[in-house]
């Protein structure tokens, strides 16, 4: 794929944020939907039906699971962009950059590294604390 494919298939991506949101939360529980306002506290709920669900970050990324994956990675990303600021972007570009071709944000308050909610969403399965992602935001928020 070109890095403009890359670049026009992220735009389309972008442009369906709220409606790909909005159909990976028909996939959750009620108990845990109804908790999903962007909130701090509400990526703990997320994180812990992730973890409760899925064995590894391997079972999370099967095509079957696909939804989920990239609802995850959107909602984690927009809470963080809602709370944080920033924007989303895409390094379509250079391959030997770090997070190359994959969702990420940038200029959110606080933030001095290279931030992806893909990563982000995988790594809570090799941290396992049920509060990662929030524990993140909460130390850029510090920062800020």
């Amino acid at each position: 794929m070109s890095p403009n494919e890359r670049e026009e298939q992220f735009q389309v991506w972008l442009i369906h944020m709220d409606d790909a949101i909005e159909a990976f939360s028909k996939y959750l529980p009620q108990d845990v939907s109804a908790k999903l306002d962007y909130s701090p506290e509400s990526l703990d709920a997320l994180e812990g039906w992730l973890l409760n669900r899925y064995s590894t970050k391997e079972d999370l990324k099967l095509d079957s699971e696909n939804v989920i994956f990239d609802g995850a990675i959107r909602y984690l990303g927009e809470t963080f962009r809602k709370t944080l600021g920033g924007r989303w972007f895409i390094n379509a570009r250079d391959r030997d950059l770090l997070f190359f071709g994959i969702p990420q944000l940038e200029n959110m308050r606080g933030q001095e590294v290279p931030f992806s909610p893909v990563t982000t969403v995988t790594a809570c399965f090799s941290r396992a604390t049920g509060n990662y992602f929030r524990t993140i935001l909460t130390n850029l928020q510090s920062k800020s």
